[in-house]
């Protein structure tokens, strides 16, 4: 039996644990009180390095997965596998950490000043939401990119995916109209989003070009957490409309 260790805050694999099912896997303590990483998806896996490929694989897809459903999440590390042998015993292999952890807060709960607490935008990450994600490669990817630390270029990436999938074409030409047209976004908002990811005279050093061209940029100055933002609504969008 396998057994991949667990990094993080005990809320964030609270959460991890609600979708572990999703992926043939279960997260659960052990009797050293650590957090575990197991289940049936690495049953009948022969290495130490097949199962933490595959454990940084599912967890990814799971930590992107917790994140459009929870504004304060923040992602979970594998930091080591561990084998139970057929005798009881423990082989504990070599220590491998996952991904530096950044916490990015998005659409988080506010406490107004009278104490009542205002929902973030971004709805609990359901039973039905994970299993339409997990069953499509497509969505997969896009989670992917968000699961992690976060920054333009891979928001670029999440969005350039998303604009595929909603529209059907690899055409960015046809992205703009596909998704104002079928009412994801407004054009201001996608000419504001796309200046930030592209556009020096903006976001600096943290564009994804390093060199402005043409007319000055449609858009004001947003965030990498604002743009995050943006790309959780589209996919959650896309996949509320799948039921």
């Amino acid at each position: 039996m396998w057994l991949i260790e667990l990094s993080g805050d005990q809320a964030d694999i609270d959460e991890l644990r609600k979708l572990a099912p999703h992926c043939e896997c279960e997260v659960a303590p052990a009797h050293d009180g650590r957090e575990y990483l197991s289940g049936r998806k690495f049953e009948g896996l022969s290495s130490v390095e097949v199962v933490s490929a595959t454990a940084i694989k599912v967890l990814t897809l799971l930590n992107g997965i917790a994140r459009i459903g929870w504004g304060q999440f923040q992602p979970v590390q594998v930091v080591g596998v561990s084998q139970i042998r057929p005798d009881g015993t423990k082989a504990s292999f070599v220590r491998a950490h996952f991904a530096i952890r950044a916490r990015v807060s998005v659409g988080a709960d506010v406490v107004r000043a009278d104490g009542t607490v205002e929902q973030g935008i971004i709805p609990g990450a359901g039973a039905q939401r994970a299993h339409r994600i997990i069953a499509e490669p497509k969505l997969c990817e896009i989670v992917e990119t968000i699961a992690g630390s976060i920054n333009w270029q891979r928001l670029r990436v999440a969005f350039e995916r998303i604009c595929a999938l909603i529209s059907g074409r690899t055409a960015k030409g046809a992205w703009d109209n596909a998704l104002v047209n079928k009412g994801y976004a407004t054009q201001d908002e996608l000419n504001r989003f796309k200046a930030n990811v592209e556009d020096p005279r903006i976001s600096g050093l943290d564009a994804v070009h390093g060199v402005a061209t043409g007319p000055g940029p449609k858009g004001t100055k947003m965030t990498e957490q604002q743009g995050l933002e943006f790309i959780i609504r589209l996919l959650n969008t896309y996949v509320d409309r799948l039921s």
